[in-house]
């Protein structure tokens, strides 16, 4: 599947810059799913407002990464670099 960058949630499965105005952010996922499923040792690399986010896949199941903030936080950029599998789920308040 592709990148979906229009939608809530914004979804990356490539290599992207999915964030580039301010905006809010309520929560980050990464998962596996069909269309993209994660293995063992899968890594994400991001960066979200010059913070680089190194993501490593321990066991190949239906592992999920979530970050939930309980009050939105304010995006100004989000780049990944690499996502080896699986699927980064951006959800905007």
């Amino acid at each position: 599947m592709a990148n979906n960058l229009q939608a809530n949630p914004l979804r990356v499965d490539t290599a992207a810059t999915v964030i580039d105005k301010e905006c809010y952010v309520q929560a980050i996922e990464w998962i596996s799913d069909s269309t993209a499923a994660m293995a063992a040792a899968d890594t994400l690399v991001m960066t979200l407002n010059g913070v680089p986010i190194n993501l490593l896949c321990v066991i190949a199941l239906t592992q999920t990464w979530v970050v939930t903030f309980a009050q939105p936080i304010r995006v100004g950029s989000l780049i990944v670099t690499t996502i080896d599998g699986g699927a980064l789920l951006v959800w905007l308040a």
